[in-house]
């Protein structure tokens, strides 16, 4: 992989209408529970203590652009643990973008907290074809080059409705999900959390093993948000704060992090 691209720009809404998917995405019903504050407590059985390092938007927005750090090998999880690496927007109904790292392979997925019922769907495995097809080299704040993935979830009126797009090695930008649900997402209360850009670690509840094992790092780097008005930018330290666990912290470490745009983590150890 050589390909370096040291910027690409949000997409732009209309470039996406009427495109179909680039994938049928396939409904998940055994990854780990999602649910907000205000849910009813009986309404979801959690297996899953949940920690979360990065970025939390405090600002309703109903789009997030960014780029994902990619590690399709070397990451350890053990036991029934998952590590994600999520985006969304914060409103009462956006499409989360989750990269998941399990015991199997990695794969993209997405959580649509605006469907009826189970809101995960499956995208594509993180595998040699996707990553060669998807994935840039792109600098950090430190100067290394990593591999990422550039993405945008976003509510796009030309639709009505929250879509997915992934932007490949090529610089173009591809629809990959569609949610059926549609209308205006609504915003998020106050005290309600919902809206960030993080690593979360779902411990399973059951089982005492060691932590996943990061050896190089996690994260999403340059994040930019979309207001009602579908204007973008870079978050301030009014709208994103760098929120970190006192479970998560003592195992991992930040390799860098920028102002509410940027973070990423590995092992102390490493």
């Amino acid at each position: 992989m050589q390909t370096i691209l040291d910027h690409t720009e949000p997409c732009s809404l209309a470039a996406v209408h009427n495109t179909k998917p680039e994938t049928e995405p396939k409904q998940l019903l055994d990854l780990p529970c999602r649910k907000r504050s205000y849910s009813p407590a009986t309404f979801y059985k959690d297996d899953y203590d949940t920690y979360t390092n990065g970025i939390i938007l405090k600002q309703e927005s109903y789009g997030i652009f960014g780029y994902m750090i990619v590690q399709s090998e070397g990451i350890k999880v053990h036991s029934n643990d998952y590590v994600f690496v999520s985006a969304e927007p914060r409103n009462n109904a956006p499409v989360e973008f989750i990269m998941v790292y399990h015991r199997g392979t990695p794969f993209l997925a997405v959580h649509d907290w605006g469907s009826v019922g189970h809101g995960y769907h499956f995208i594509a495995e993180l595998n040699e074809e996707f990553v060669n097809k998807w994935c840039r080299l792109t600098p950090t704040p430190t100067g290394e080059k990593v591999k990422t993935l550039c993405f945008q979830s976003f509510y796009n009126p030309e639709v009505n409705a929250n879509q997915l797009v992934l932007c490949d090695a090529s610089n173009t930008w591809k629809l990959v999900y569609q949610s059926k649900t549609t209308a205006y997402p609504a915003p998020v209360p106050d005290q309600v959390e919902g809206g960030w850009a993080v690593l979360e670690y779902k411990k399973h509840k059951s089982v005492s093993a060691t932590w996943a094992g990061i050896p190089n790092m996690l994260g999403i780097m340059g994040i930019q948000l979309m207001d009602k008005n579908e204007n973008w930018c870079s978050p301030t330290g009014k709208q994103a704060e760098l929120q970190e666990s006192s479970f998560l912290s003592p195992k991992y470490q930040q390799v860098f992090t920028e102002e509410n745009v940027s973070v990423a983590y590995c092992n102390k150890s490493i």
